[in-house]
């Protein structure tokens, strides 16, 4: 940044000398129209370095990564609904153990054939965090797979 600023005023400097050296008009038009575009592309300069890629995807009309765009947006709502619905049942399962559905955390992932639930956390009171340990894990197993983690964490 230093460095490019730096530059700025170098290339200004230099512009109003040479503005001021160079007596004749015509001499003059011309090379205010190189120090100009000197100038221009030291404000430009910066952007070299950054990473265009977004840019141009933007304006890429590649139908597979435009439907690969739809595809994920549509597989992030897929997957918030189903985490939806898993905490609304597991809610319902343990609401009689004063859970409410708050307390309750899912986080699904999907894989190319399936939904599959990552993590199902569960916020008791710590006072009861031993007893029911064991009372919300063998709940929560019925609705999920043996790969699922589960945690039950006191507050």
């Amino acid at each position: 940044m230093k460095q490019w600023i730096i530059s700025i005023i170098c290339v200004c400097a230099f512009s109003g000398l040479t503005d001021i050296l160079i007596p004749d008009e015509k001499n003059k038009k011309a090379f205010k129209t190189v120090s100009t575009l000197a100038l221009l592309c030291v404000f430009l300069y910066p952007l070299k370095s950054v990473d265009n890629s977004a840019l141009f995807n933007a304006f890429s009309f590649d139908k597979q990564e435009a439907s690969s765009d739809f595809q994920s947006d549509s597989d992030s709502v897929v997957i918030s609904a189903f985490e939806s619905g898993i905490k609304q049942a597991l809610s319902e399962q343990l609401s009689p153990y004063a859970i409410k559905p708050e307390d309750i955390q899912v986080e699904c992932r999907k894989t190319q054939e399936e939904i599959r639930i990552k993590r199902v956390t569960v916020y008791i009171e710590e006072d009861k965090e031993e007893e029911m340990k064991e009372i919300i894990t063998s709940v929560i197993v019925n609705y999920v797979s043996s790969e699922t983690e589960i945690e039950i964490i006191g507050r």
